[in-house]
């Protein structure tokens, strides 16, 4: 079978921040994680990053929600999902998945930061920011869509944002769900048992005779 990378070829433009922005950015994660938005000051950010007044952040940011912005942009991982996903290799709709459900899974894991960043977007500015970094993604967003509806089997009735966001969800439903669940529910399979059930349910859902046609 021949092996094909999903979108070569392509480019993201990051924002790059100063060193000393990026000091201010990450006191400023530790306080609005700790102590959330609305009770982390300027002042509370200025005084963890070494500065004797809050006028020694406006060099860098105009206001607290300016520092939250960058602090989204900088902690993004959008880019190298994109990356990630245009990278997986595979003809199939059943190996995409499985290759894909298996490497995001894994990746957000190690990015729960911007999970609670992103939950503190949605709960004080209804995700307009969020938003934003996803637009700014939208050519190579509509270019993984295509390759996705590319693949041998995928389901040529539902409308590819559907797809994408029903796999979104099951990627962070079910890193949320392993970090909220108790111990004696997840213990019961390995990790690698839960990854190959979760794929075989996304592929063929909770009919029976589907999935045990596939078996």
């Amino acid at each position: 079978m021949n092996e094909r990378s999903f979108i070569k070829g392509y480019s993201i433009t990051m924002t790059e921040f100063a060193p000393s922005a990026i000091v201010i950015l990450e006191v400023a994660e530790k306080l609005i994680l700790e102590k959330g938005y609305s009770a982390t000051s300027m002042r509370d950010i200025a005084s963890a990053a070494g500065y004797k007044s809050v006028a020694g952040l406006y060099n860098h940011f105009p206001d607290k929600e300016s520092i939250f912005k960058s602090l989204l942009e900088y902690r993004s991982p959008y880019p190298e999902i994109i990356r990630l996903v245009g990278a997986t290799q595979g003809e199939t709709t059943a190996e995409f998945v499985d290759t894909v459900f298996r490497n995001m899974t894994d990746y957000m894991r190690r990015h729960l930061s911007f999970v609670q960043l992103a939950m503190i977007d949605y709960l004080e500015f209804e995700a307009v920011h969020i938003h934003a970094l996803i637009t700014d993604l939208q050519n190579q967003i509509v270019g993984l869509f295509s390759r996705l509806m590319s693949l041998e089997g995928v389901h040529q009735g539902l409308p590819s944002p559907v797809i994408m966001r029903f796999m979104a969800m099951q990627i962070f439903g079910f890193v949320m769900t392993g970090n909220v669940m108790p111990p004696f529910l997840l213990g019961t399979l390995s990790e690698e048992e839960w990854k190959t059930h979760m794929v075989k349910l996304i592929l063929y859902g909770l009919d029976r005779e589907l999935s045990d046609d596939q078996s």
